[in-house]
C-alpha cells in the first residue's frame, strides 16, 4: 500500500476555506496542478508529540530572534502564537522571571553558530524559507508559527513544543512560504474524496477544472462522494 501523508489546505474562496487531505506525495503532487487560490500547502512532518503545561496562555504573541545577514539579507526566527514571550516587560517580577526564561527557551532552539538575539520586534524585508505550524489535539485553528531562514531538524521541533502553553498533542506541519498574491476563486466547488487505498479528505477546484480532476482521481481509485458549488 502506497504510504499517505497529511496535508492542511486553506483556499480563498468568499472566505478562508480550512480542509484536510491524506493523499500519497505523488498524488499530491498531480492534485496541486488542479489548485488556484490557495495558500502554500501544509504537510505533517511530526505528529502526536505530547505537551502538559500548567501555564496556559490566552495571547497570540509575537518573537523574533536576529541570526544575522546573509548576502546582505537580514537573517532572523519569528515565532507566533500560545508562548510566553510577550513583546512588553511584565511589572510583575515572577510573571517577567516566567518571560525571561521563555526568551532564552527559544533562543535555544537555535544553532551555536546563528548567535541568535531576542528582539521584541523586528522590521524584515524578506520572508524565511521554511513555516513550522503547530496544531493541538486536533483542533482547527493553528495553535503557534515557527518561521525560519533555514530548515529545522526533529529534535529542535520536537523541543520547540515546549513553547505552546497547553495540554495535549502536537501535530507538526510544514510549508514553504511564498510571496505570490492568492487570488480569490471565481466558481469553487468543495469535493469530497474516498480512495480504495485509504486516500479521503476533501479540497477545492475551480468549476472548470472538476473535469480534469475527475479524469485523474479515476487512475488513482480515489472516487467523489460528494461535490458542491461554494458560492450557489
Amino acid at each position: 500500500m502506497t504510504e499517505l501523508s497529511h496535508y492542511k489546505l486553506t483556499f480563498l474562496a468568499g472566505e478562508y476555506i480550512d480542509l484536510n487531505l491524506a493523499v500519497s506525495e505523488t498524488q499530491m503532487n498531480s492534485l496541486s496542478s488542479f489548485f488556484t487560490g490557495v495558500f502554500p500547502i501544509k504537510k505533517r512532518i511530526l505528529s502526536g508529540i505530547k505537551i502538559e503545561s500548567d501555564s496556559f496562555i490566552y495571547r497570540y504573541n509575537y518573537a523574533f530572534a536576529f541570526t544575522g545577514y546573509v548576502n546582505s539579507i537580514p537573517q532572523y526566527t519569528r515565532l507566533m502564537g500560545y508562548h510566553g514571550i510577550s513583546k512588553h516587560k511584565h511589572k510583575t517580577p515572577s510573571q517577567e522571571s516566567f518571560r525571561q526564561t521563555e526568551i532564552t527557551n527559544f533562543l535555544s532552539l537555535h544553532e551555536s553558530s546563528e548567535n541568535a538575539s531576542y528582539f521584541p520586534d523586528l522590521k524584515h524585508v524578506s520572508s524565511p524559507a521554511f513555516s513550522y505550524h503547530y496544531y493541538v489535539s486536533n483542533d482547527p485553528d493553528q495553535a503557534m508559527r515557527f518561521d525560519s531562514f533555514i530548515e529545522r531538524d526533529v529534535g529542535v521541533l520536537t523541543s520547540s513544543c515546549g513553547m505552546l502553553k497547553r495540554k495535549g498533542r502536537v501535530d507538526i506541519f510544514e510549508s514553504i512560504p511564498s510571496n505570490t498574491t492568492v487570488t480569490m476563486l471565481s466558481d469553487p466547488i468543495k469535493v469530497t474524496l474516498q480512495g480504495e487505498g485509504g486516500e479521503g479528505g476533501q479540497l477545492v477546484v475551480e468549476d472548470s477544472n472538476f473535469n480534469s480532476l475527475e479524469t485523474y482521481l479515476d487512475t488513482q481509485d480515489i472516487d467523489i462522494i460528494a461535490n458542491i458549488n461554494l458560492y450557489d
